[in-house]
């Protein structure tokens, strides 16, 4: 005989819900679970329904039914057992429907709650990459043409951003070292502030049209 799966929470409590029906009902527990395997549309329900109905034929109470095919938690094999030997079953079987229907439902929560989290998570993490990867270094070139203290600020950060993605002696002919020599300047005269450079233009175009005169 194959392995009965066990049931989860929402199961049990489908399962203890419709034995306090069929109890209520006054019909026989053996022909009771099988009308339960007949209707459900689980599988496991109904593998283990089949499996009770059998040993209850087999004269076994519902209590050890429940114990044989190992599918029940051992809590609601032990209430069952108190319900039948006080002769308060059905009122234990809603008992027990209600408490995993609570049980499954804040299990259902508890995992809501940290799933959203995750996934804010995970979004943040791959919107910073593409910060990293793809915007910054747009800026790199156009940072790289004034010279105020917001831009300085804004060529320090991309110095982080190069330091990170192209580590020291990774690359300095590489295109890490292409963009920070295109940000920067490697020279004395790319480093002239550039308002010492409009005046050099203007120096110049002005001798040229003298000359040209």
């Amino acid at each position: 005989m194959a392995k009965i799966k066990k049931l989860d929470h929402d199961e049990v409590s489908y399962f203890c819900e419709q034995l306090s029906l069929i109890i209520n009902a006054g019909i026989p527990l053996s022909e009771g679970t099988e009308m339960i395997g007949e209707n459900a549309d689980d599988g496991a329900v109904t593998a283990v329904a089949g499996e009770m109905a059998a040993h209850i034929t087999e004269g076994a109470t519902l209590f050890e039914a429940m114990e044989q095919c190992g599918a029940f938690p051992p809590y609601a094999v032990n209430m069952v057992k108190i319900g039948t030997l006080s002769g308060r079953l059905d009122d234990v079987l809603k008992g027990l429907s209600e408490y995993y229907e609570q049980t499954a439902d804040r299990l259902r929560n508890i995992r809501s709650a940290v799933l959203h989290p995750l996934i804010l998570i995970a979004m943040m993490a791959v919107v910073m990459l593409v910060l990293i990867l793809q915007v910054i270094p747009m800026f790199s070139d156009i940072f790289g043409q004034f010279d105020s203290p917001r831009s300085r600020a804004g060529k320090r950060e991309l110095r982080l951003y190069h330091g990170i993605r192209y580590p020291r002696g990774a690359g300095r002919d590489t295109a890490g070292g292409a963009h920070n020599r295109a940000a920067f300047g490697n020279t004395e005269s790319e480093k002239v502030p550039l308002g010492v450079r409009g005046e050099i233009l203007c120096h110049e175009e002005s001798r040229g049209l003298f000359l040209a005169g």
